[in-house]
């Protein structure tokens, strides 16, 4: 009798050590669930990759480095471009369905073109012999990748994203080693952040057209994170978009408006740094969806010479760099 208590007793044990292991794995797949996270995948959600297709053009032609030139660009009759470089930045990329809700993208990490909810769209390639080889590299990315829920139907009415760095990302110094915020070229020293856009052609083969759309008036005696810009030049951008178009940056209808006759403003680096003072700036910042206010005094492109303490403010009247093709 002693004998067969002894075993009853163990055996209820043993059970019992059982039962607690198996409620505490019962207890962890919880928990993981709730966190949103299970052990064989990265989200409770099902999701489905998804990729936006993105062509840098100037007009109807393709932006490549090794293209000659660029003909009847501008206003005034238009003039010669050969190409530099074209690169930009985008994040909080957003799909809208019919109903006017917004399908946010997650960006698939890669270590390359893509961090966070940011991404580099880079169309230069560095071909030796052409412009393009100064400061460029040889890699290229035309796309956005990521994933949304899988129960999404890919039949949406629009795409939203917003043109540049977010600004919890563009103060973070040049020593950034997070692709593709360790692109240097990509680093604007003087405002401390980063260029949102890169958009640079030679204007009659040899005379430089830099367009670089950043942000301004920034608090530079604070130390990243702190550091505040007052101008974000991040303009939103929404078109109207079916699955599998493709978002095309056209810089012809970027300089559409800037005569490259009229001599650069004097005491201003050659083409538009995003300085108020730099009469080159109105027109393709307005073009990039982008209020322009004008320090300046020179009149020459139409300007009105602002008074002291008063810019002078050009409001946009839409982007139209971007479309859908």
């Amino acid at each position: 009798m002693k004998v067969y208590m002894f075993f009853t007793a163990l055996l209820f044990v043993l059970g019992a050590c059982a039962d607690n292991k198996i409620l505490q794995a019962i207890d962890e797949e919880k928990k993981k669930a709730e966190n949103g996270s299970s052990s064989g995948s990265g989200s409770s959600v099902p999701q489905q990759n998804v990729t936006i297709q993105f062509a840098a053009k100037v007009g109807t032609q393709v932006f490549d480095c090794s293209t000659a030139s660029y003909t009847g660009v501008g206003a005034g009759g238009g003039a010669t471009l050969v190409p530099k470089d074209f690169r930009f930045f985008v994040h909080d990329v957003r799909f809208v369905k019919s109903n006017g809700s917004e399908v946010a993208v997650t960006l698939t990490q890669d270590s390359a073109y893509q961090y966070q909810n940011l991404a580099l769209l880079d169309f230069e390639n560095a071909a030796a012999g052409t412009q393009c080889a100064a400061q460029g590299n040889a890699g290229t990315n035309t796309t956005v990748r990521g994933t949304i829920a899988a129960s999404e139907a890919l039949t949406f009415t629009k795409v939203r994203f917003k043109l540049g760095v977010p600004q919890n990302l563009n103060q973070n110094g040049v020593g950034n080693t997070n692709a593709p915020l360790n692109v240097t070229y990509m680093f604007w020293s003087w405002t401390t952040g980063y260029k949102h856009a890169v958009v640079e052609f030679n204007v009659n083969t040899f005379n430089p057209f830099f367009t670089h759309l950043g942000s301004i008036d920034c608090d530079t005696f604070a130390s990243p994170p702190d550091i505040v810009c007052d101008t974000s030049n991040r303009p939103a951008i929404e078109l109207n978009f079916t699955y599998g178009q493709t978002v095309v940056a056209d810089a012809k209808e970027l300089y559409k408006d800037t005569d490259f006759s009229i001599a650069n403003t004097s005491g201003t680096q050659p083409g538009c740094h995003s300085d108020r003072n730099d009469a080159e700036c109105k027109a393709v910042l307005n073009n990039w969806g982008v209020d322009f206010s004008y320090t300046g005094s020179s009149t020459a492109r139409g300007l009105t010479a602002s008074s002291a303490g008063s810019p002078t403010v050009y409001p946009t009247s839409g982007q139209v760099f971007f479309r859908v093709e």
